[in-house]
């Protein structure tokens, strides 16, 4: 994997405007083939400045791909002018992978999949939790099933009906325990704790549990097949070891 890093110093007072085109331009480059990620940080010290970062599968990705398609001239034409002066454009790799093959590494959860005894209610429970938690929504026909798919950035989570004479959930069969959506912080635990109250969704006090660790705080809550859910912090030790996989634990 190569990473792309550029400083994007904007021009005074067009700051708004440029964030308003990025987010036009994000999907273009997005699509193009090769791009694992892109994202766009603004500077606390200077706000007119920006820090661009891609993640590209290789360099020729990036610099024959992308900017010898026709999607390029588009990148161009909603952001170059914003820019004075015109950034300067650098690629890095992971130094754990020079001299060899990169090892193969699950990157995330793409999407997962629930299946609910009464996808009409199954749907009004998730339409609550899922604007709570900033997700969005679309619909679709599997094997002449009805399927309601939830997605924000990460991934996806779909609801699929049940076949006849399937037995109820039980979290101790076989199967899902429990699910558990991730946030930055406690106090983001706290505000989707505020947030789902406030959509008539039952969840438990946002509160630490030293029993699995000692910065967990976590809330939990319930969907209508008894399907268990859980809203929990970014704590110390996954931080750790998406950041620095190396160190130990």
């Amino acid at each position: 994997m190569i990473l792309e890093s550029a400083i994007l110093d904007v021009k005074p007072g067009e700051t708004a405007a440029f964030e308003a085109a990025f987010a036009e331009a994000k999907p273009i480059i997005m699509a193009s083939p090769g791009c694992l990620g892109v994202e766009v940080r603004r500077c606390l010290e200077k706000p007119s400045r920006y820090l661009l970062l891609v993640r590209w599968r290789s360099l020729e990705d990036h610099t024959v791909g992308f900017r010898g398609s026709p999607a390029y001239q588009d990148w161009r034409r909603l952001l170059h002018h914003f820019y004075d002066p015109m950034p300067t454009v650098e690629h890095y790799e992971d130094l754990d992978a020079r001299g060899g093959e990169e090892s193969l590494e699950v990157t995330g959860i793409d999407h997962v999949y629930v299946t609910v005894s009464d996808l009409a209610r199954s749907e009004a429970f998730y339409d609550r939790v899922m604007t709570a938690l900033g997700y969005r929504k679309i619909r679709s026909t599997i094997g002449g099933d009805p399927h309601v798919h939830f997605y924000n950035r990460q991934f996806g989570f779909s609801l699929r009906p049940a076949r006849s004479g399937t037995v109820a959930h039980d979290p101790y069969a076989p199967g899902l325990h429990h699910f558990c959506f991730r946030v930055a912080d406690e106090k983001s635990v706290e505000r989707a704790a505020a947030e789902l109250r406030a959509a008539g969704v039952e969840v438990t006090e946002p509160r630490y549990y030293p029993e699995y660790a000692k910065d967990y705080y976590a809330i939990f809550f319930e969907d209508p097949d008894g399907i268990r859910l859980e809203v929990t912090n970014f704590r110390a030790i996954r931080r750790r070891r998406m950041f620095d996989w190396d160190a130990p634990d």
